[in-house]
C-alpha cells in the first residue's frame, strides 16, 4: 500500500515509489561521478591536442590511455571493495567497525598507490617499446604515464574516500569533489 505522498506520477503515467526516488537520489550523483572521470580524460586530450608537437603528444596519450584504464580498474577494486565492506558495517549500525574498515581501506589504498607507482614507473618504458618505434612518442608517453602512476596514490585515496561516503549513503559529496 502506498501512502499519500509516497509516489510521483511520471509522464507516461507510471508511479515512482519512495524507494525509486531514493535509488535515483543515490544513483544520479554516482553516475555523474563516473561521467566526470570521462570528462577529465576528454579535457586532458583536448589540452594535449593544443601542444606544439600535437601528433606525437596525441599518439603518446592514446597509448597511455590503456595504462590509465588499467589504473582505473585498480581504483575501482578499491572503491567497490571498500564501499561494500563499510556499507555492511553501517547497515548493521556497527560504526566502530565501519570506521576501522574505512581506516584500513585508506591505508591499503595508499600502500597500493606506492606499489602501483613503482609498477607504472618500470612498466611505462616496456609498454612504449612494445607499441611504438617513434622516440618522441615514447619520450612523451613515458613521462605522462610515470607522472600519472606516481601521482596515483592521490587518486586511490580520493576513490577510497568516495567509497566511504557512498557506503554511508552520501553520493553527492563525491560528485562535488569530482567536479572540483
Amino acid at each position: 500500500m502506498v501512502a499519500a505522498g509516497d509516489s510521483l506520477t511520471s509522464q507516461n503515467g507510471s508511479r515512482l515509489s519512495r524507494l525509486d526516488r531514493e535509488i535515483l537520489r543515490l544513483a544520479l550523483p554516482a553516475a555523474g561521478s563516473h561521467f566526470i572521470i570521462l570528462l577529465h580524460h576528454s579535457i586532458d586530450t583536448w589540452w594535449v591536442g593544443r601542444l606544439p608537437e600535437e601528433d606525437a603528444a596525441l599518439a603518446a596519450l592514446s597509448i597511455a590511455s590503456f595504462m590509465v584504464w588499467i589504473f582505473g580498474s585498480i581504483t575501482s577494486l578499491v572503491g567497490i571493495g571498500l564501499t561494500s565492506l563499510v556499507a555492511r558495517y553501517v547497515g548493521q549500525r556497527h560504526l566502530a567497525g565501519a570506521r576501522y574498515i574505512a581506516h584500513q581501506g585508506l591505508l591499503g589504498a595508499l600502500a597500493l598507490g606506492v606499489l602501483t607507482a613503482n609498477i607504472g614507473w618500470v612498466a611505462a618504458p616496456v609498454v612504449y617499446a612494445l607499441v611504438t618505434k617513434d622516440p618522441e612518442v615514447a619520450k612523451q608517453g613515458i613521462s605522462y604515464v610515470r607522472i600519472f602512476w606516481v601521482g596515483g596514490f592521490g587518486i586511490l585515496a580520493q576513490r577510497g574516500c568516495e567509497a566511504i561516503f557512498r557506503a554511508h549513503g552520501n553520493t553527492h559529496l563525491p560528485f562535488l569533489v569530482g567536479i572540483g
